[in-house]
Protein backbone atom coordinates (compact mmCIF):
# COMPACT_ATOMS: atom_id res chain seq x y z
CA UNK A 1 0.00 0.00 0.00
CA UNK A 2 1.36 3.60 -0.11
CA UNK A 3 2.23 5.83 2.59
CA UNK A 4 -1.17 8.07 1.61
CA UNK A 5 -3.52 5.28 1.78
CA UNK A 6 -1.82 3.91 4.94
CA UNK A 7 -2.13 7.15 6.63
CA UNK A 8 -5.81 7.99 5.61
CA UNK A 9 -6.51 4.73 7.54
CA UNK A 10 -4.85 5.54 10.70
CA UNK A 11 -6.16 8.80 10.73
CA UNK A 12 -9.67 7.56 10.42
CA UNK A 13 -8.87 5.27 13.46
CA UNK A 14 -7.34 7.44 15.84
CA UNK A 15 -7.86 11.27 14.17
CA UNK A 16 -5.74 13.82 13.04
CA UNK A 17 -1.97 13.74 13.95
CA UNK A 18 -1.09 16.91 16.53
CA UNK A 19 1.14 19.37 14.68
CA UNK A 20 3.73 21.04 16.29
CA UNK A 21 4.49 24.96 15.34
CA UNK A 22 7.39 24.98 17.41
CA UNK A 23 9.92 24.03 14.41
CA UNK A 24 9.85 24.38 11.11
CA UNK A 25 9.65 20.40 10.57
CA UNK A 26 7.20 18.58 8.75
CA UNK A 27 4.95 17.21 11.29
CA UNK A 28 5.39 13.19 11.28
CA UNK A 29 2.12 11.64 10.25
CA UNK A 30 0.45 8.73 11.02
CA UNK A 31 2.16 6.45 8.88
CA UNK A 32 5.11 7.63 9.19
CA UNK A 33 5.31 6.56 13.00
CA UNK A 34 3.89 3.28 12.15
CA UNK A 35 6.48 2.65 9.26
CA UNK A 36 9.04 3.77 11.40
CA UNK A 37 8.25 1.77 14.16
CA UNK A 38 8.41 -1.52 12.03
CA UNK A 39 11.45 -2.77 10.55
CA UNK A 40 10.06 -5.63 8.72
CA UNK A 41 8.67 -4.22 5.82
CA UNK A 42 9.54 -3.94 2.39
CA UNK A 43 9.96 -0.13 1.28
CA UNK A 44 10.21 0.93 -2.22
CA UNK A 45 10.29 4.65 -3.82
CA UNK A 46 10.29 6.68 -6.79
CA UNK A 47 10.71 10.85 -7.27
CA UNK A 48 7.94 12.57 -9.49
CA UNK A 49 7.70 16.37 -9.75
CA UNK A 50 10.35 16.97 -7.18
CA UNK A 51 7.63 14.77 -4.56
CA UNK A 52 8.62 11.24 -3.20
CA UNK A 53 6.32 8.38 -3.77
CA UNK A 54 6.56 5.42 -1.49
CA UNK A 55 5.08 2.29 -1.36
CA UNK A 56 5.19 -0.71 1.68
CA UNK A 57 4.20 -4.13 1.84
CA UNK A 58 5.42 -6.60 4.28
CA UNK A 59 8.59 -8.94 4.11
CA UNK A 60 6.64 -11.99 4.42
CA UNK A 61 2.62 -12.19 4.48
CA UNK A 62 2.35 -14.24 7.50
CA UNK A 63 3.81 -10.43 9.13
CA UNK A 64 0.61 -9.00 8.84
CA UNK A 65 -1.45 -11.96 10.01
CA UNK A 66 0.14 -12.61 12.68
CA UNK A 67 -0.52 -8.64 13.81
CA UNK A 68 -4.06 -8.53 12.71
CA UNK A 69 -4.54 -11.52 14.64
CA UNK A 70 -3.02 -10.09 17.74
CA UNK A 71 -5.20 -7.36 17.08
CA UNK A 72 -8.54 -9.10 16.94
CA UNK A 73 -7.70 -11.36 20.39
CA UNK A 74 -6.73 -7.54 22.10
CA UNK A 75 -9.84 -6.03 20.95
CA UNK A 76 -12.00 -8.88 22.15
CA UNK A 77 -10.49 -9.64 25.23
CA UNK A 78 -11.13 -5.94 25.95
CA UNK A 79 -14.97 -5.70 25.08
CA UNK A 80 -15.67 -6.74 28.76
CA UNK A 81 -13.81 -3.15 29.96
CA UNK A 82 -16.37 -1.57 27.00
CA UNK A 83 -19.40 -2.04 29.23
CA UNK A 84 -20.61 1.66 30.68
CA UNK A 85 -20.34 1.35 34.15
CA UNK A 86 -23.03 3.55 35.14
CA UNK A 87 -25.39 2.43 32.20
CA UNK A 88 -29.08 2.24 33.05
CA UNK A 89 -30.91 -1.31 31.30
CA UNK A 90 -28.90 -3.90 29.68
CA UNK A 91 -25.56 -2.56 28.98
CA UNK A 92 -24.50 -1.88 25.87
CA UNK A 93 -21.36 -3.71 24.31
CA UNK A 94 -18.77 -0.71 22.87
CA UNK A 95 -17.91 -2.62 20.03
CA UNK A 96 -16.80 -0.14 17.06
CA UNK A 97 -13.54 -0.17 16.69
CA UNK A 98 -13.74 -4.02 16.67
CA UNK A 99 -16.34 -4.09 13.75
CA UNK A 100 -14.15 -1.78 11.98
CA UNK A 101 -11.40 -3.29 11.69
CA UNK A 102 -13.04 -7.07 12.11
CA UNK A 103 -15.73 -6.41 8.75
CA UNK A 104 -13.40 -6.46 5.94
CA UNK A 105 -11.44 -9.71 5.62
CA UNK A 106 -12.56 -13.16 7.53
CA UNK A 107 -9.39 -14.89 10.33
CA UNK A 108 -10.32 -17.83 8.53
CA UNK A 109 -7.69 -17.04 5.69
CA UNK A 110 -4.34 -18.32 5.37
CA UNK A 111 -2.72 -19.11 8.92
CA UNK A 112 -4.61 -16.35 10.37
CA UNK A 113 -7.07 -18.49 12.48
CA UNK A 114 -4.16 -20.94 13.64
CA UNK A 115 -2.41 -17.92 15.30
CA UNK A 116 -6.09 -16.83 16.87
CA UNK A 117 -6.16 -20.64 18.51
CA UNK A 118 -2.70 -20.74 19.72
CA UNK A 119 -2.64 -16.86 20.77
CA UNK A 120 -5.94 -16.66 22.79
CA UNK A 121 -5.09 -20.22 24.57
CA UNK A 122 -1.65 -17.84 25.83
CA UNK A 123 -2.86 -14.94 26.61
CA UNK A 124 -6.18 -15.80 27.82
CA UNK A 125 -5.12 -18.75 30.10
CA UNK A 126 -8.04 -19.04 33.01
CA UNK A 127 -11.07 -21.23 31.68
CA UNK A 128 -13.75 -19.21 33.15
CA UNK A 129 -12.39 -16.04 31.42
CA UNK A 130 -12.09 -17.56 28.45
CA UNK A 131 -16.13 -19.41 28.41
CA UNK A 132 -17.04 -15.47 29.81
CA UNK A 133 -15.60 -13.77 26.82
CA UNK A 134 -17.41 -16.49 24.82
CA UNK A 135 -20.90 -15.68 26.28
CA UNK A 136 -20.15 -12.04 25.43
CA UNK A 137 -19.63 -12.33 21.82
CA UNK A 138 -22.40 -14.40 21.39
CA UNK A 139 -24.63 -11.76 22.99
CA UNK A 140 -22.59 -9.30 20.85
CA UNK A 141 -23.54 -11.49 17.87
CA UNK A 142 -27.30 -11.64 19.09
CA UNK A 143 -27.08 -7.75 19.06
CA UNK A 144 -25.03 -6.46 15.77
CA UNK A 145 -27.57 -7.49 13.45
CA UNK A 146 -29.23 -4.52 14.01
CA UNK A 147 -26.43 -2.29 13.98
CA UNK A 148 -27.15 0.76 11.80
CA UNK A 149 -23.58 2.85 12.02
CA UNK A 150 -20.56 2.99 14.53
CA UNK A 151 -18.13 5.69 15.42
CA UNK A 152 -15.23 4.52 12.66
CA UNK A 153 -17.35 5.32 9.25
CA UNK A 154 -14.56 7.33 7.96
CA UNK A 155 -12.13 3.64 7.82
CA UNK A 156 -12.54 2.10 4.30
CA UNK A 157 -9.78 0.54 3.23
CA UNK A 158 -11.41 -1.24 0.99
CA UNK A 159 -14.62 -0.95 -0.84
CA UNK A 160 -16.80 -3.64 0.61
CA UNK A 161 -21.02 -2.79 0.87
CA UNK A 162 -22.43 -2.83 4.23
CA UNK A 163 -24.72 -5.44 3.88
CA UNK A 164 -20.90 -7.75 3.29
CA UNK A 165 -19.35 -6.31 5.90
CA UNK A 166 -21.73 -7.45 8.41
CA UNK A 167 -21.48 -10.94 7.22
CA UNK A 168 -17.76 -10.95 7.36
CA UNK A 169 -18.29 -9.72 11.13
CA UNK A 170 -20.40 -12.04 12.31
CA UNK A 171 -18.14 -14.67 10.36
CA UNK A 172 -15.33 -13.42 12.42
CA UNK A 173 -17.58 -13.72 15.74
CA UNK A 174 -17.85 -16.80 14.68
CA UNK A 175 -14.79 -17.81 14.45
CA UNK A 176 -14.04 -16.27 17.87
CA UNK A 177 -16.70 -17.68 19.79
CA UNK A 178 -15.47 -21.14 18.30
CA UNK A 179 -11.90 -20.75 19.32
CA UNK A 180 -12.62 -19.72 22.80
CA UNK A 181 -15.50 -22.53 23.56
CA UNK A 182 -14.38 -25.37 21.42
CA UNK A 183 -18.19 -25.26 20.28
CA UNK A 184 -21.34 -22.93 19.99
CA UNK A 185 -25.14 -24.12 19.59
CA UNK A 186 -27.19 -22.32 16.70
CA UNK A 187 -29.42 -21.83 19.28
CA UNK A 188 -27.12 -19.67 21.63
CA UNK A 189 -26.14 -17.87 18.19
CA UNK A 190 -30.09 -16.90 17.29
CA UNK A 191 -31.87 -16.79 20.36
CA UNK A 192 -34.96 -15.57 19.10
CA UNK A 193 -35.51 -17.39 16.34
CA UNK A 194 -37.94 -21.08 16.25
CA UNK A 195 -35.83 -22.53 14.08
CA UNK A 196 -32.00 -21.85 14.72
CA UNK A 197 -30.88 -24.43 11.71
CA UNK A 198 -32.72 -22.22 9.37
CA UNK A 199 -31.16 -18.82 10.89
CA UNK A 200 -27.63 -20.44 10.23
CA UNK A 201 -28.27 -21.04 6.92
CA UNK A 202 -29.84 -17.49 5.97
CA UNK A 203 -26.33 -16.29 8.00
CA UNK A 204 -24.01 -18.79 5.69
CA UNK A 205 -25.86 -17.65 2.74
CA UNK A 206 -24.95 -13.91 3.34
CA UNK A 207 -21.24 -15.03 4.28
CA UNK A 208 -21.11 -16.83 1.02
CA UNK A 209 -22.69 -13.75 -0.98
CA UNK A 210 -19.76 -11.52 0.88
CA UNK A 211 -16.60 -13.23 -0.21
CA UNK A 212 -14.99 -14.56 -3.62
CA UNK A 213 -15.46 -18.10 -4.08
CA UNK A 214 -11.66 -18.93 -2.87
CA UNK A 215 -11.95 -17.06 0.15
CA UNK A 216 -15.48 -18.68 0.79
CA UNK A 217 -13.91 -21.93 0.78
CA UNK A 218 -11.38 -20.85 3.54
CA UNK A 219 -14.34 -20.27 5.49
CA UNK A 220 -16.50 -23.24 5.08
CA UNK A 221 -13.23 -25.69 5.22
CA UNK A 222 -12.26 -24.05 8.71
CA UNK A 223 -15.67 -24.52 10.45
CA UNK A 224 -17.93 -27.92 11.27
CA UNK A 225 -21.45 -28.58 12.24
CA UNK A 226 -22.99 -31.47 13.90
CA UNK A 227 -26.87 -31.49 13.48
CA UNK A 228 -28.71 -32.36 16.56
CA UNK A 229 -32.28 -32.30 17.92
CA UNK A 230 -33.42 -30.73 21.48
CA UNK A 231 -36.63 -32.58 22.16
CA UNK A 232 -38.29 -31.34 18.97
CA UNK A 233 -36.35 -28.46 17.91
CA UNK A 234 -33.15 -29.11 15.62
CA UNK A 235 -30.23 -27.97 16.37
CA UNK A 236 -26.17 -27.43 15.14
CA UNK A 237 -22.84 -27.72 16.85
CA UNK A 238 -20.80 -25.52 15.33
CA UNK A 239 -17.02 -26.12 16.02
CA UNK A 240 -13.60 -25.64 14.51
CA UNK A 241 -12.92 -27.82 11.70
CA UNK A 242 -9.97 -30.34 12.66
CA UNK A 243 -7.14 -30.92 10.48
CA UNK A 244 -6.95 -33.08 8.70
CA UNK A 245 -10.54 -32.64 8.53
CA UNK A 246 -13.42 -35.28 10.05
CA UNK A 247 -15.82 -37.01 7.08
CA UNK A 248 -19.09 -35.12 7.33
CA UNK A 249 -22.41 -36.44 8.90
CA UNK A 250 -24.54 -37.92 6.27
CA UNK A 251 -27.75 -36.10 5.47
CA UNK A 252 -30.62 -37.12 7.29
CA UNK A 253 -33.99 -35.60 5.66
CA UNK A 254 -35.81 -36.60 9.00
CA UNK A 255 -33.90 -33.88 10.61
CA UNK A 256 -34.48 -31.37 7.82
CA UNK A 257 -38.18 -31.71 7.75
CA UNK A 258 -39.77 -34.11 10.33
CA UNK A 259 -40.88 -33.28 14.02
CA UNK A 260 -40.40 -36.12 15.87
CA UNK A 261 -43.92 -35.01 18.09
CA UNK A 262 -45.54 -37.63 17.56
CA UNK A 263 -43.10 -40.56 16.53
CA UNK A 264 -41.24 -43.14 18.48
CA UNK A 265 -37.48 -44.14 16.92
CA UNK A 266 -38.51 -47.48 16.20
CA UNK A 267 -41.85 -46.33 13.86
CA UNK A 268 -41.51 -46.18 10.30
CA UNK A 269 -42.38 -42.29 8.67
CA UNK A 270 -42.98 -41.43 5.20
CA UNK A 271 -43.33 -38.48 3.95
CA UNK A 272 -42.90 -36.11 0.42
CA UNK A 273 -43.05 -32.93 -0.78
CA UNK A 274 -45.02 -31.59 -4.09
CA UNK A 275 -42.23 -28.94 -4.91
CA UNK A 276 -39.44 -31.07 -6.23
CA UNK A 277 -39.64 -28.97 -9.78
CA UNK A 278 -39.16 -26.25 -8.18
CA UNK A 279 -35.61 -27.32 -6.22
CA UNK A 280 -33.53 -27.16 -9.89
CA UNK A 281 -34.72 -24.43 -10.75
CA UNK A 282 -33.49 -22.49 -7.84
CA UNK A 283 -30.62 -23.48 -8.02
CA UNK A 284 -30.27 -22.41 -11.61
CA UNK A 285 -31.16 -19.22 -10.93
CA UNK A 286 -28.40 -18.87 -7.98
CA UNK A 287 -25.97 -19.46 -11.10
CA UNK A 288 -23.25 -20.79 -9.11
CA UNK A 289 -20.56 -23.45 -9.64
CA UNK A 290 -21.28 -25.64 -7.04
CA UNK A 291 -25.08 -26.07 -7.41
CA UNK A 292 -24.69 -26.24 -10.81
CA UNK A 293 -22.30 -28.93 -10.85
CA UNK A 294 -24.69 -30.87 -8.74
CA UNK A 295 -27.84 -30.18 -10.54
CA UNK A 296 -25.61 -31.29 -13.68
CA UNK A 297 -24.80 -34.46 -12.13
CA UNK A 298 -28.93 -35.27 -11.41
CA UNK A 299 -30.48 -34.07 -14.12
CA UNK A 300 -31.10 -37.13 -15.83
CA UNK A 301 -32.71 -38.30 -12.92
CA UNK A 302 -35.15 -35.23 -12.27
CA UNK A 303 -35.70 -35.84 -15.56
CA UNK A 304 -36.81 -39.42 -15.54
CA UNK A 305 -38.46 -39.91 -11.85
CA UNK A 306 -37.77 -36.20 -10.18
CA UNK A 307 -40.72 -37.13 -7.79
CA UNK A 308 -38.17 -39.48 -5.70
CA UNK A 309 -35.97 -36.34 -4.99
CA UNK A 310 -38.33 -35.68 -2.81
CA UNK A 311 -40.13 -38.41 -1.08
CA UNK A 312 -38.61 -39.71 2.13
CA UNK A 313 -38.98 -43.26 4.19
CA UNK A 314 -37.78 -43.37 7.62
CA UNK A 315 -37.47 -47.22 8.57
CA UNK A 316 -35.02 -48.89 11.51
CA UNK A 317 -34.07 -45.52 12.76
CA UNK A 318 -32.53 -44.82 8.91
CA UNK A 319 -33.99 -42.11 6.68
CA UNK A 320 -33.71 -41.29 2.84
CA UNK A 321 -34.90 -40.28 -0.45
CA UNK A 322 -36.49 -42.54 -3.17
CA UNK A 323 -34.20 -41.24 -5.26
CA UNK A 324 -30.73 -41.74 -2.76
CA UNK A 325 -31.85 -45.32 -2.56
CA UNK A 326 -32.29 -46.23 -6.28
CA UNK A 327 -28.59 -44.45 -7.51
CA UNK A 328 -27.37 -46.57 -3.83
CA UNK A 329 -28.97 -50.06 -5.73
CA UNK A 330 -27.57 -49.10 -9.37
CA UNK A 331 -24.60 -48.27 -8.00
CA UNK A 332 -24.12 -51.54 -6.05
CA UNK A 333 -25.65 -53.73 -8.40
CA UNK A 334 -23.33 -52.46 -10.93
CA UNK A 335 -20.10 -52.55 -9.21
CA UNK A 336 -20.53 -56.17 -7.44
CA UNK A 337 -21.60 -54.40 -3.97
CA UNK A 338 -23.04 -56.52 -1.68
CA UNK A 339 -22.85 -55.60 1.51
CA UNK A 340 -26.13 -53.91 1.88
CA UNK A 341 -27.08 -55.40 -0.96
CA UNK A 342 -30.32 -57.28 -0.20
CA UNK A 343 -31.29 -54.13 2.26
CA UNK A 344 -31.38 -51.91 -0.12
CA UNK A 345 -33.72 -53.59 -2.81
CA UNK A 346 -36.59 -53.95 0.00
CA UNK A 347 -36.29 -50.39 1.12
CA UNK A 348 -36.37 -49.40 -2.70
CA UNK A 349 -39.64 -51.43 -2.86
CA UNK A 350 -40.49 -50.03 0.08
CA UNK A 351 -40.58 -46.54 -1.42
CA UNK A 352 -42.82 -48.08 -4.37
CA UNK A 353 -45.30 -49.66 -1.80
CA UNK A 354 -45.49 -46.36 0.24
CA UNK A 355 -45.51 -43.49 -2.25
CA UNK A 356 -49.23 -42.98 -3.51
CA UNK A 357 -48.56 -39.26 -4.44
CA UNK A 358 -46.12 -40.98 -7.29
CA UNK A 359 -48.07 -40.73 -10.78
CA UNK A 360 -48.18 -44.13 -13.01
CA UNK A 361 -45.33 -43.09 -15.08
CA UNK A 362 -42.65 -42.63 -12.29
CA UNK A 363 -44.29 -45.69 -10.34
CA UNK A 364 -43.58 -47.75 -13.54
CA UNK A 365 -40.44 -46.36 -14.20
CA UNK A 366 -38.79 -46.88 -10.96
CA UNK A 367 -40.68 -50.24 -11.06
CA UNK A 368 -38.36 -50.87 -13.99
CA UNK A 369 -35.44 -49.59 -12.26
CA UNK A 370 -35.54 -52.39 -9.48
CA UNK A 371 -36.28 -55.15 -11.86
CA UNK A 372 -33.35 -54.29 -13.85
CA UNK A 373 -31.02 -54.12 -11.47
CA UNK A 374 -32.94 -57.05 -9.21
CA UNK A 375 -32.41 -59.38 -12.99
CA UNK A 376 -28.95 -59.19 -12.61
CA UNK A 377 -28.09 -59.72 -9.43
CA UNK A 378 -30.23 -63.10 -9.25
CA UNK A 379 -27.81 -65.33 -8.62
CA UNK A 380 -26.24 -62.85 -5.66
CA UNK A 381 -29.23 -62.81 -4.24
CA UNK A 382 -31.13 -65.67 -1.63
CA UNK A 383 -33.62 -67.37 -3.93
CA UNK A 384 -36.62 -66.88 -1.32
CA UNK A 385 -35.69 -62.99 -1.39
CA UNK A 386 -35.52 -63.52 -5.05
CA UNK A 387 -38.94 -64.52 -4.98
CA UNK A 388 -40.53 -62.52 -2.80
CA UNK A 389 -39.15 -59.47 -4.29
CA UNK A 390 -40.42 -60.54 -7.38
CA UNK A 391 -43.80 -60.98 -5.89
CA UNK A 392 -43.54 -57.39 -4.34
CA UNK A 393 -42.68 -56.05 -7.37
CA UNK A 394 -45.47 -57.18 -9.63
Amino acid sequence: MTEAELDADLTALLGPASASTRHFRTPITHAGVALGRFFFIQRAQAVRDGGRLQTFEFLHATFGEYLATRLAIQLIADLPNQRPALAVGPAVIGDDLAFALLSFAPLSSRQILRFVRGTAARLITDESARTGLAQLLIELHASTANRAEHRYTSYRPAPIAVAARHGIYSANLVLLIASLAGHVMASQLFPDSDDPPGAWHRKALLWRSALTEPVWTELAFALSVRHLRDGVRRDLQIRLATDPPEPREPIDPYWLYVSPASQSDDETVVWSRPYWDQISHKMDICCGTNDSVILHALEPVLDHIGATVATFLREDGTSSSAAHDLISLWLASTLDKTDGLLSLYYRCVGHLERQPTWDDQTRRRVRTLILACLKSDTTRLPEADVAELTRLLG
